[in-house]
């Protein structure tokens, strides 16, 4: 009897054992589910918060030199969806250094804003030059907060998100500043305009019709290949003329010329060199 005690005993120890570990298995898996829970809720929320910034409008504004003097402010949308009540502030207050440029501050988008502004469209505005700024004591950087309306993403929340974002326009960074010409399509423009004037000057009546020269270059080449050839023969004979001649005049004899020296009474004769003209006649003379 006492071993059999023992024995059912011993059964309600493992059972025990057994329910602790059932139990204990059931709160691991909870556990595991609630951390798969959680880590699924947070990769929900960075992809919507990954959607809502790629989906979203991005206003940049920023100094934008152009033909290497001039300081415009350019106003953008970066971003993918169209961006309401467009508003910006500068702190300080903007100065430019003319009055007339500095009348930029009552503009209509300066006072009030703008109020659309689609992906990809920008607002030049002429701010300042950048030699005439550098001779100023004006200020040389400006702080600028950029606001902007998002689209409502909820049904539940119909009031638009506000983005905010802020900016640097640092003139120094200019200073001594160095750039290519970049040329726009206001330059292609005026280039097509110059080249139609330029065709236009080709035509040879009012009806339009254009005057063509039409060149035959194998005719040139040839021509001017025979031209060269008769050139070289002609060389080649003067060569010739000029050999002979000159063994004409090594086998001919000078004239002589008597020279007397009024201080002596002694006389040379001197070679005279005649041109080989007179020589042939002069021999042929000779001859006769």
């Amino acid at each position: 009897m006492t071993a059999l005690a023992d024995l059912e005993e011993l059964a309600k120890q493992w059972t025990n054992v057994a329910a602790w570990l059932s139990a204990l298995a059931t709160l691991l898996t909870a556990l595991i589910a609630v951390a798969a829970a959680v880590y699924a809720a947070i990769q929900v929320r960075l992809a919507r918060l990954d959607r809502l910034d790629r989906n979203r409008p991005f206003v940049t504004i920023s100094l934008r030199p152009s033909h290497g003097i001039v300081a415009n402010i350019v106003i953008r949308n970066e971003g993918t969806t169209l961006a309401r009540n467009v508003q910006f502030h500068f702190t300080p207050a903007w100065e430019s250094s003319k009055p007339a440029r500095t009348a930029v501050r009552d503009s209509k988008i300066w006072r009030e804003g703008i109020p659309n502004l689609v992906p990809g469209q920008e607002i030049q505005v002429f701010a300042d030059m950048f030699p005439d700024r550098h001779k100023t004591n004006l200020p040389r950087s400006y702080d600028v907060e950029v606001s902007c309306d998002d689209v409502a993403r909820s049904v539940w929340r119909r009031k638009p998100r506000r983005l905010v974002e802020h900016y640097a326009l640092d003139f120094d960074m200019f200073h001594g500043y160095s750039t290519a010409t970049l040329y726009g399509i206001h330059d292609l423009a005026d280039a097509m305009r110059a080249i139609k004037t330029t065709m236009s000057k080709w035509s040879e009546s009012p009806a339009g019709r254009l005057s063509v020269v039409a060149r035959d270059g194998d005719r040139l080449d040839d021509e001017e290949r025979a031209e060269y050839e008769q050139w070289r023969a002609a060389q080649g004979d003067t060569e010739e003329g000029s050999s002979a001649e000159s063994a004409d005049e090594s086998e001919e004899t000078h004239d002589v010329l008597p020279v007397g020296d009024k201080a002596t009474s002694f006389v040379a004769q001197i070679p005279i060199t005649r041109p080989p003209a007179v020589r042939r006649q002069r021999s042929s003379g000779e001859d006769q």
